[in-house]
C-alpha cells in the first residue's frame, strides 16, 4: 500500500500534469524535460499537433496521445 503516493505528494510533485486537451509551448516543453526551442522545432516539422487558441499556438495533448495510442494499435496487430 506504501507504493503509492497520497494525493498531496502529487499536489506538491513538480512531475504531477494534470491530464489537460493542450498545453503551452513552454510548458509542455518542461513537462517532457526538451528545450522550449526544440519543441519549437518539432512543431515546424509537423511532429507535433498544435492547436490555436486565439493568438496563442498550443501543442494539441489529446491528439498527440491519441496517435501515439493509434501507432500502439497498429504495431500490435503487425505481430499478429
Amino acid at each position: 500500500m506504501g507504493d503509492f503516493p497520497s494525493g498531496q505528494q502529487l499536489a506538491e510533485s513538480a512531475q504531477f500534469v494534470a491530464p489537460v486537451p493542450f498545453m503551452s509551448r513552454e510548458r509542455f516543453a518542461s513537462v517532457v524535460g526538451l528545450p522550449v526551442g526544440v519543441i519549437v522545432g518539432m512543431i515546424n516539422k509537423g511532429y507535433l499537433p498544435t492547436v490555436d487558441v486565439g493568438r496563442y499556438s498550443c501543442v494539441n495533448v489529446a491528439l498527440l496521445m491519441r496517435r501515439c495510442g493509434d501507432a500502439s494499435l497498429k504495431l500490435s496487430l503487425w505481430e499478429l
